[in-house]
């Protein structure tokens, strides 16, 4: 049954909304007209011989005697009804009687003969538009009917004054009406002027144990974009759909409240609470309708002067739907006035900065979660703005951690939406989350990327170092401690740029230097002089071990092949 009536209710709407227009173009419709004599000759004449077509009129069917003429009117409902007065089987006078019962808007003109002036008079009393007499010619009849035609037409258009009358008083009710509630919803008022508004109002309800319900669509923005007649319809069905929920229950009354948002006034009955009433709502609508809405529930006021407490309330807790990104109903007696938040600077906050300072991405977000969940988790949770508030201030301390961590190009390759304060103007927190995250993760790669080119500019440093200063006791250490790096990551990003570890490379670059010195046919003591090696003998070990050979083999067997050449 309760789907009947909302689908009854959608149904109406609709109607309502063809119906206003087809009372605007119900001036354009073509005036109908039937024919009915017992003489087939003067039908045919009547309907051939003069173009009604120019006229606006459309002959809808003839008929040649009473009883088939009246059936044509049953079927035809047309709108001038010409006829003569004696025919077989039902004359014009029973003709024109039964259809002034059924069609009063109709126009009956009677065709009558001279011996026939008293039924024409009897006809004019029973509300006969017009007759004519016998003989006639085409030009009295197309006189007549157009004089017909053109009270039809006055006809409609005083209908149609009627109904824009009508529509006008309506809306002045509405918007009365609306205004009125407006004011007792959004501002506080003595229980005197209340009751004064509340009688202006003459709305069937008592002014005890109230509440307000504030109705909010989900994703409102999608909905803007719909053409407006289209829209102007969808609020409509909505309207309609709030106001069968509560009749269903109880009594109560409904207006816009901005884009996409509802007030619902009604009274608290004895046996449901209003969460049941506004769960109602969201059932409602999303299987009636294919919307969803949050809504927002005001505490119960034992009178209307109170009832702008009942709105803010219902306001605020409308205003949580940020957490859970609709579809739910929000009841200010069990939302919890949570304290104000503290504002940043806590240890995880400072250990966020920290690494995202350095770029670990995998920690910064490990602690930028924590840090969220913590409040999303919270019982109470904060409200809506004080989280907004806390997200600001992250964003802002980390965009200014990036910012003394990298270059300025490099900082404005950060998109835009992830810098300005207007894109954390949103209604989610999941949004905010994604948005925080986002900023983290890109934030970090790029201090990353800086910190490779950085790490490998150092270990060409280093390179060159090494290449230069071979004489001196060469380690990761003292190598590290020169381009200012840890020796651990000096030894890592050695490695990785290399190919190969400090060691093997110092080894590698020193024996490649010992093989050109004495092919210049330098000492070998002086080679290992001039190579950091202490020793001779620990350096021809060393020398033997990677070539081979000794030092003194390696000259023998150069000079050997040269001398062969």
């Amino acid at each position: 049954m309760r789907l009947l009536r909302f689908a009854r209710t959608c149904c109406n709407q609709i109607n309502n909304h063809l119906r206003r227009s087809l009372m605007t173009n119900l001036q354009k419709t073509a005036v109908s007209m039937c024919v009915i004599d017992d003489i087939e000759s003067v039908v045919e004449g009547i309907c051939t011989q003069i173009d009604w077509d120019s006229h606006g009129i459309v002959i809808c069917g003839t008929a040649l005697n009473g009883e088939t003429g009246l059936a044509l009117i049953h079927e035809h409902r047309p709108d001038i009804i010409l006829t003569d007065i004696r025919m077989p089987k039902l004359d014009g006078m029973e003709v024109a009687r039964i259809t002034r019962e059924y069609l009063p808007e109709s126009k009956v003109l009677l065709l009558t003969g001279y011996t026939d002036f008293h039924y024409a008079q009897q006809a004019i009393g029973m509300g006969v538009f017009d007759f004519i007499t016998k003989p006639f010619s085409l030009e009295q009849i197309e006189e007549a009917v157009l004089k017909a035609r053109g009270a039809i037409t006055d006809s409609r258009q005083r209908m149609l004054q009627l109904h824009d009358l009508e529509q006008q008083a309506r809306e002045s009710r509405r918007m009365k009406r609306q205004h009125v509630l407006d004011l007792l919803v959004r501002y506080a008022t003595d229980e005197q002027s209340a009751d004064e508004y509340w009688e202006s109002l003459q709305i069937d309800m008592n002014k005890e144990r109230l509440v307000v319900a504030l109705l909010q669509i989900d994703h409102y923005g999608a909905q803007a974009q719909l053409p407006v007649k289209e829209a102007e319809l969808t609020h409509l069905i909505l309207h309609n759909i709030i106001e069968e929920t509560i009749s269903c229950y109880t009594k109560g009354a409904v207006f816009k409240d901005g884009a996409g948002r509802f007030v619902a006034l009604f009274n608290v009955p004895p046996d449901m609470t209003p969460d049941e009433i506004a769960s109602y709502y969201c059932e409602n609508m999303s299987k009636y309708a294919k919307f969803t809405v949050s809504v927002g529930v005001g505490r119960e006021v034992q009178h209307i002067h109170e009832l702008a407490e009942s709105y803010e309330q219902a306001a605020i807790a409308l205003a949580f739907r940020f957490y859970t990104g609709g579809n739910t109903v929000y009841n200010y007696e069990q939302i919890s006035r949570a304290s104000p938040l503290t504002g940043l600077g806590s240890a995880l906050e400072q250990e966020l900065l920290q690494f995202a300072g350095c770029g670990n991405r995998q920690q910064a977000q490990r602690l930028l979660d924590e840090i969220l969940e913590g409040l999303l988790s919270a019982h109470p949770r904060p409200e809506p703005g004080q989280f907004k508030i806390v997200c600001y201030q992250l964003t802002f301390l980390m965009l200014r951690t990036f910012h003394a961590k990298l270059d300025e190009d490099e900082f404005q390759s950060i998109p835009a939406r992830l810098r300005e304060h207007s894109a954390m103007d949103t209604n989610s927190s999941q949004e905010l989350q994604r948005h925080l995250g986002e900023l983290c993760e890109l934030g970090c790669e790029l201090i990353n990327n800086k910190h490779r080119s950085d790490a490998n500019k150092a270990i060409d440093e280093a390179v060159n170092y090494i290449g230069q200063h071979l004489h001196l006791e060469l380690t990761v250490r003292h190598c590290a401690k020169q381009v200012h790096l840890s020796p651990s990551y000096f030894a890592a990003m050695f490695k990785r740029k290399m190919g190969c570890t400090f060691n093997s490379y110092l080894n590698q670059i020193r024996m490649e230097r010992a093989k050109a010195m004495l092919l210049e046919d330098k000492q070998i003591q002086e080679v290992a002089d001039a190579l950091g090696y202490e020793e001779r003998r620990y350096f021809t070990s060393v020398f033997k071990k990677n070539t081979g050979l000794t030092p003194t083999e390696f000259k023998q067997k150069y000079w050997q092949e040269e001398t062969y050449q």
